[in-house]
């Protein structure tokens, strides 16, 4: 008997309308009135790109305007460990920020230090606006002739973003968000979690 077994998996997690529309849009009037105060261009703190973040300036964790988006993720974030068979005692929201990029912005390869999972929450996302794209976190030197990618050999995924749609990795994971080709504003919170 011949087979192929699928080992050391790179898992995403996915999930759409988390929260209700008039919680999006409330967490989206939030961002859109403390944005101007909040966000700093990543050039400005070492990135090689101008993506506008507040990841460094302030944590959204803390404000209660986010409390029904964060509990939301948690719960998904909850899920995600059960079908992974983690074991979680307790999840701990470390930070949480929102990045927001204009037409020919994006973010470079990075991942998340010192958490468990991390989170991107879609709350602006126009048609072409840079797709979020989850790389292989091992090194895979192939030399093998591949004539077409496929779930066997492929070694990054690409995410459309998607107004309300959640995605959740571990946080070791490299990704990347491609340059927003689009006229209006990709606006994403993010927030990273440790599992004790």
């Amino acid at each position: 008997m011949n087979g192929i077994n699928l080992h050391f998996p790179t898992c995403v997690y996915y999930a759409y309308e988390i929260i209700s529309m008039i919680e999006h849009q409330d967490v989206l009037d939030k961002c859109d009135e403390i944005k101007e105060d909040i966000l700093t261009d990543a050039l400005d703190l070492g990135w090689n790109c101008d993506v506008k973040t507040s990841a460094y300036m302030s944590n959204l964790a803390e404000d209660s305007a986010f409390d029904i988006l964060i509990n939301s993720i948690k719960n998904h974030v909850s899920l995600f460990c059960g079908e992974m068979n983690v074991v979680v005692n307790e999840i701990n929201t470390v930070s949480a920020w929102i990045n927001s990029s204009v037409k020919g912005q994006y973010q470079e390869t990075h991942t998340h230090a010192n958490s468990s999972i991390s989170a991107i929450y879609y709350l602006k996302a126009p048609e072409n606006s840079g797709d979020t794209v989850i790389k292989m976190p091992y090194h895979k030197h192939n030399m093998l002739p591949i004539k077409e990618q496929n779930e066997l050999t492929f070694q990054t995924i690409n995410y459309k973003p998607e107004v309300g749609k959640l995605l959740l990795f571990e946080s070791h994971v490299p990704h990347l968000v491609r340059p927003n080709k689009s006229d209006g504003e990709r606006m994403t919170l993010a927030a990273n979690f440790t599992i004790v």
